[in-house]
């Protein structure tokens, strides 16, 4: 996807345990990462780690999907999208 978008980037996963779920999510904007998504068991987990929620995440009370623009963390829930 992202080489048809005409991106540079890569998608890795991150096997993340519990305990490590804070130190997770707050070294992705330090580490210049700009984006992660957040699987089960995370999803609702994560909601307190972040500075910022959209309606959609607060609405739904899981956020699956983390952007790190201007390295403010900021979940999102698109998953009603589908819906």
């Amino acid at each position: 996807a992202f080489a048809a978008l005409g991106m540079a980037g890569r998608y890795v996963a991150l096997p993340t345990p519990p305990e490590q779920l804070a130190a997770t999510v707050h070294g992705l904007a330090a580490a210049g990462i700009r984006g992660a998504n957040v699987t089960i068991p995370h999803k609702q987990a994560v909601m307190p780690l972040l500075d910022e929620l959209s309606d959609a995440a607060q609405a739904i009370r899981a956020g699956n999907t983390i952007s790190a623009p201007r390295r403010v963390l900021r979940g999102d829930n698109p998953d009603w999208l589908g819906f």
